[in-house]
């Protein structure tokens, strides 16, 4: 991905719309996925101080927050981005990925559990909570869940990908 071009693009934009929040969660963004949280977040409380109720600003936020260890702040905007939208998965997922990473994996997948009751549509869900397994070295349970996504899905990529790494695991 090419972070310094998109950052001069949006630094551009910037200029010509400095009360654009979408911008500077744009550049929110970029940080987060260099991994700089401390400036992700400087660009993410300015769009939210622009448009305090950005469901996609949250979430980043809380995500970022979440990466710093910092559960006031995460729990703060997850629950936040919770409240004004509770059908976005995006949010759902964060909340519950913070919650698996401070109250612990049961409360995080006991969550998501309550969310796939409601919308067991939701494959995303259901990766959220594979994930949650995964990052916390429960391969078992994590290639159960990317099974049945599989199963589900047959092209869904982010299942075989799943899959491999849980058997590596595994290993």
């Amino acid at each position: 991905y090419d972070y310094e071009g998109a950052s001069i693009v949006l630094s551009k934009a910037q200029k010509i719309s400095p009360k654009s929040y979408e911008i500077y969660r744009g550049m929110g963004l970029i940080e987060f996925r260099k991994a700089n949280y401390k400036d992700a977040i400087l660009f993410l409380e300015k769009a939210n101080k622009i448009y305090p109720n950005d469901v996609e600003t949250l979430t980043l936020l809380a995500k970022t927050y979440s990466k710093q260890n910092n559960y006031s702040l995460a729990q703060k905007n997850a629950v936040k981005a919770v409240e004004l939208d509770r059908s976005n998965a995006a949010a759902q997922i964060s909340y519950a990925k913070m919650l698996s990473q401070f109250e612990g994996v049961e409360k995080g997948i006991s969550y998501l559990n309550y969310l796939i009751n409601q919308f067991s549509y939701s494959i995303e869900l259901r990766q959220a909570m594979a994930e949650i397994y995964e990052e916390n070295q429960n391969y078992l349970e994590s290639c159960n869940i990317w099974e049945q996504i599989k199963e589900a899905d047959a092209k869904n990529k982010k299942a075989f990908l799943g899959l491999g790494t849980c058997y590596q695991g595994q290993a």
